[in-house]
């Protein structure tokens, strides 16, 4: 897990669907073994020229992550398919309170258009629900999915105590 976590920041460059399943599923399971996170619910949806990965993660504290996500395939087809992820955006919020982060590509208004390139991160705080701060992370530094729970692992122990469920997982697929 360590290996995968702190690999170059560049690498969500094209790979075979297949591998980018399995490598996902590796990720989503070592952080299972490590009681972070319980249940989830994503999927994954194909259609003509992209595979779409949306759904949820619980994860210790009410901690839930919602997924949408875009591969867009390069070449071929099916597990075989070379894809490459085009948008993304992972939010992370309490179950029935506030966003804690979000980091996404999904910016196209003006607001933005100042940065090289529309990957950032916003930070909320997670009990007023106010957004503090909106972060240009930039296309050599987006992190992977596996990086955000990292960092949503790292963060529940710095807040733990004063969370109101700290050791209960949420349930999946509210809104």
């Amino acid at each position: 897990l360590e290996r995968i976590l702190n690999s170059n920041p560049l690498n969500h460059g094209p790979t075979r669907f297949k591998t980018y399943v399995r490598t996902h599923s590796n990720v989503l399971e070592q952080f299972k073994e490590r009681s972070f996170v319980g249940p989830e619910n994503l999927e994954i949806v194909p259609s003509k020229n992209f595979f779409f990965m949306r759904g949820e993660i619980g994860c210790l504290g009410g901690i839930v992550i919602r997924v949408e996500k875009q591969l867009k395939i390069l070449s071929g087809f099916g597990r075989d398919a070379m894809v490459q992820t085009s948008w993304y955006s992972y939010n992370a919020s309490i179950r029935n309170g506030h966003n804690i982060l979000r980091y996404d590509n999904q910016h196209e208004d003006a607001s933005f258009r100042q940065h090289p390139d529309p990957h950032h991160k916003h930070i909320f705080n997670w009990v007023t629900g106010d957004e503090t701060q909106v972060i240009w992370i930039g296309l050599e530094k987006w992190p992977t999915l596996g990086q955000v729970i990292k960092e949503l692992h790292d963060w529940y122990w710095d807040h733990k105590t004063q969370l109101t469920e700290p050791t209960e997982y949420p349930n999946i697929g509210l809104r």
